[in-house]
């Protein structure tokens, strides 16, 4: 970071200061205890991958799912792939209606990759959520956890471990 004002009061931050020490670690909001819980849940519960239009979860998907094109799967939660996920492109993650005003989750344990146009949506109740949440963890090869293309996605992304790539034009 470059700082053109680097004298006094005019310097906002530790960027100013090289060589000072870094702020301590801050607690994630999401702690490993949730994630295993909600593995745990759904550990038994064996899912096929997802089929355009139809409801899928909760449960656990051995292996890597590839959403193509303009598809929508209304999910119920939590859900765990354990491999990667691949979305092409205009997919939407619905939240079942049935959680109103709640939120859900999608753990993926491998690499995520969104190309254009895909949307992670709640029911539509104010308040509700579907959160992708990604445990790759990007500190040994610096291989983004999520990978987003640039245009139209939407989302709550989360990598307490990993890189998450956002992309341009997206919200999030």
């Amino acid at each position: 970071i470059v700082n053109s004002q680097v004298s006094g009061s005019n310097c906002p931050n530790s960027h100013c200061h090289p060589g000072s020490e870094d702020p301590s670690p801050k607690v994630f909001p999401i702690s490993e205890a949730n994630i295993t819980q909600w593995k745990t849940e759904v550990e038994a519960n064996t899912l096929a991958s997802p089929v355009c239009g139809l409801t899928w979860g909760p449960g656990k998907l051995t292996g890597d799912v590839l959403l193509n094109n303009n598809c929508t799967v209304i999910v119920r939660t939590p859900i765990w792939i354990t491999g990667t996920l691949d979305l092409n492109n205009t997919n939407i993650m619905r939240l079942s209606p049935e959680y109103g005003t709640t939120s859900g989750v999608i753990i993926v344990d491998g690499v995520t990759n969104i190309n254009n146009n895909n949307k992670f949506e709640g029911t539509g109740e104010v308040g509700s959520i579907l959160l992708l949440l990604s445990t790759y963890d990007s500190r040994s090869n610096s291989i983004a956890a999520i990978d987003v293309n640039n245009t139209g996605n939407s989302g709550v992304l989360y990598a307490n471990n990993g890189i998450i790539e956002p992309g341009n034009s997206n919200s999030f």
